[in-house]
């Protein structure tokens, strides 16, 4: 959210400056599940707390055609006198009795007028639920609780029409497509997959498909179940906003404009630099720009081993609540730049009085990842400054640092009302670490070993649907690391990215697109990824089992439709491959395609070193690092594996041969003496 809040700063500014023309504008919908809500929240307690924010547009806010649909479902043993409290910017806009939710679920809220100066739009939902009054022996039932769906949405109409380069970025649109022209040169091709990763960057944490599209041709995202066609809005059919960026080679012309939806930006990489910087960039409240000189610095490196709260996004603030109630402040290995051999946290809070000769109670509990860390008892006291250790080990791709509050006042004062306890974990509290760990060889490595500045794509520059892929993959990692990223090109059909060509020093991560045969291309410095060692020798059949069980869990023919991606460490440079069999790269294209979607999260889930896409499986992760699973090849003789897989017959086999030769040597050497021979060798005794 405070990135959100940067990139608004300018927005008032526009007004000002461009004289926005009074037009009436169209409706936006902003649905809960792109503010980040992918399933219903539930509200558990006696009065918990829900708040949503969303920007305001710079025009301010048509009150009239704007409102806020909400689908309360609370639970049906509460008592029908129960109420939920709807807030908008901490002002009271509706008291609705459960009574009233258990036969209308459906709440339309209208907007009231905003101040001129209101930048963002809050929603406080503050439900106070009981069922017999005696909220103590209420709580244990767990029946206090109330489902906020995640069909709710927003409806934010503008006062006026805002054509400014930088309000383009504002709309929560449904989709958004990137129109590529065919036939681009090397630099041009590098500007598009930068602006893709610009797109990806700056429509963060909102669940919004960016489609490569080669102009004259219609390519889609796989359709995600969740995301309907259109949304009930009033008592229409609202259409879904969709935008569009259209990237130009010509040569006239302002480098970036805007008209409407759509943003014609210039394939040029000093113009997609600027738009990855564009809250810097005052020139972008006018609906047209021209680059002069941009610094190659996207973002200001600054190296630090403590982030406050604040800085993580968390909203500080009081809360105030009866029972219990959970503060999340969640954070990514990316926002630690790597993963950190020791992790602490100082937790810096504030709160009323306990009446502990009462016996009121107050407890906390730190968690990391739904790991208990630590507890403290606060009854006694009306602060808290303390260091927490967290187990670095616990540490994920996405984690989340949690403050568990308790509170049971005294016996009387359940049966009376509830006394609510005022709460507020400071924003200035803190994340510090120190050194960090080794790579680990796995797609959790992402984050932060594709993270600098000097990286590469390696990638057919003349096919747009290798390009395509490219962008896809570049996208997903940039909503991991949460920054845009600008690496070169390197046509894969013209040189080697090989480490005896270039330093490693120049080269901070590589991306790689590229077919599973000895060669892209028919020069003689073409790529050839057999100076490669991945974890699966690809253009081999091959199986993937579990050594313990013996159990083949994959297996796939040289010859099978098959799209791979493989994470591995080229010398000291992080390496991400994506290749496929054959002439079709449909199934490696589909892979990178459904990693980019947001409504998936499946970049968000991948684990081991390898994934793959097949026609049946779809998308597997597998973990090769010979740890788990392991790699067969069929088609290649291996003396243990051979001697593994038919050990039981080795076995009876060398039994018969043993039992045959010393059945022969018994036979040669054992047999009972002819009387012949016993006679000769009597008369040869006398």
């Amino acid at each position: 959210m405070n990135i959100l809040k940067t990139s608004l700063s300018l927005l008032p500014i526009a007004s000002l400056l461009i004289g926005v023309r009074a037009v009436a504008a169209a409706p936006e919908l902003i649905p809960f599940e792109s503010l980040g809500y992918a399933e219903s929240v539930v509200l558990r307690g006696v009065n918990p707390e829900m708040t949503v924010t969303i920007p305001v547009p710079s025009s301010g806010v048509d009150s009239v055609r704007s409102f806020v649909r909400l689908n309360l479902e609370p639970s049906p043993l509460l008592n029908p006198d129960s109420s939920v409290q709807l807030l908008i910017n901490e002002e009271p806009v509706a008291v609705i009795p459960v009574q009233t939710l258990l036969d209308d679920p459906i709440v339309t809220l209208p907007l009231p007028e905003l101040p001129l100066s209101t930048e963002f739009v809050t929603l406080a939902i503050r439900p106070y639920l009981y069922i017999q009054r005696n909220y103590c022996e209420d709580l244990p039932t767990g029946n206090l609780f109330l489902t906020v769906g995640r069909d709710s949405f927003f409806q934010i109409t503008p006062e006026q029409d805002n054509n400014s380069i930088t309000d383009f970025f504002r709309p929560y649109y449904s989709a958004v497509t990137l129109a590529v022209p065919p036939q681009l040169t090397d630099e041009q091709a590098e500007a598009a997959l930068g602006l893709y990763s610009v797109l990806s960057y700056q429509f963060q944490g909102r669940n919004v498909p960016i489609t490569w599209q080669q102009m004259g041709t219609v390519v889609e995202l796989p359709a995600a179940e969740t995301t309907p066609e259109t949304i009930l809005a009033g008592d229409t059919l609202l259409p879904e906003r969709t935008a569009q960026i259209v990237l130009t080679t010509r040569t006239d012309g302002p480098d970036i404009q805007r008209q409407g939806d759509t943003l014609t930006v210039k394939a040029k990489p000093e113009v997609v630099r600027a738009l990855a910087g564009l809250q810097s960039l005052p020139a972008s409240v006018s609906p047209t720009l021209t680059v002069n000189a941009v610094s190659n610095a996207v973002l200001p490196e600054v190296e630090v081993n403590t982030l406050s709260f604040d800085a993580l996004g968390y909203e500080d603030g009081p809360r105030r609540f009866f029972g219990n109630n959970l503060l999340e402040v969640p954070f990514g290995l990316a926002d630690l730049g790597g993963r950190p051999k020791s992790l602490t946290t100082r937790v810096r809070a504030t709160w009323t009085p306990v009446e502990e000769r009462l016996d009121e109670r107050l407890t906390a509990q730190v968690y990391l990842n739904n790991t208990l860390v630590e507890t403290y008892t606060l009854s006694n006291r009306t602060t808290l400054d303390e260091t927490v250790v967290l187990p670095a080990s616990q540490l994920r791709t996405y984690n989340r640092l949690a403050v568990s509050l308790s509170y049971v006042p005294a016996e009387g004062n359940c049966v009376i009302s509830p006394t609510e306890l005022t709460f507020q974990l400071h924003g200035d509290s803190s994340l510090s670490w120190g050194d960090y760990q080794s790579v680990r060889g796995n797609f959790t490595d992402l984050p932060y070993a594709f993270s600098g500045d000097n990286g590469e794509v390696v990638v057919d520059s003349g096919d747009s649907d290798q390009l395509a892929s490219a962008a896809y993959l570049l996208g997903s990692l940039t909503r991991l690391i949460r920054q845009p990223l600008l690496p070169r090109l390197v046509d894969a059909t013209a040189s080697s990215p090989d480490t005896d060509s270039r330093p490693d020093a120049e080269t901070d991560w590589r991306l790689l697109v590229a077919s599973a045969g000895p060669s892209l291309g028919s020069a003689d410095d073409a790529f050839d990824p057999e100076g490669f060692n991945p974890p699966v020798r690809l253009g081999e059949t091959f199986e993937v089992f579990n050594p313990e069980t013996q159990q083949r869990l994959l297996s796939v023919s040289a010859g099978d439709p098959i799209g791979i991606l493989q994470y591995f460490q080229d010398g000291d440079t992080p390496t991400l491959w994506l290749s496929w069999w054959g002439s079709d790269p449909e199934p490696a294209a589909l892979l990178a395609a459904t990693l980019a979607d947001p409504r998936r999260l499946t970049a968000d889930q991948l684990n081991g070193n390898v994934a793959t896409y097949t026609e049946n499986t779809r998308i597997q992760s597998w973990d090769l690092r010979q740890q788990t699973l392991d790699v067969d090849y069929p088609d290649e003789f291996k003396l243990t594996a051979f001697l593994r897989e038919y050990r039981w017959p080795l076995l009876l086999a060398t039994v018969a041969l043993a039992t045959g030769v010393g059945w022969l040597i018994y036979r040669r050497l054992g047999r009972t003496p002819s009387p012949a021979a016993l006679s000769e060798q009597n008369s040869t005794r006398q």
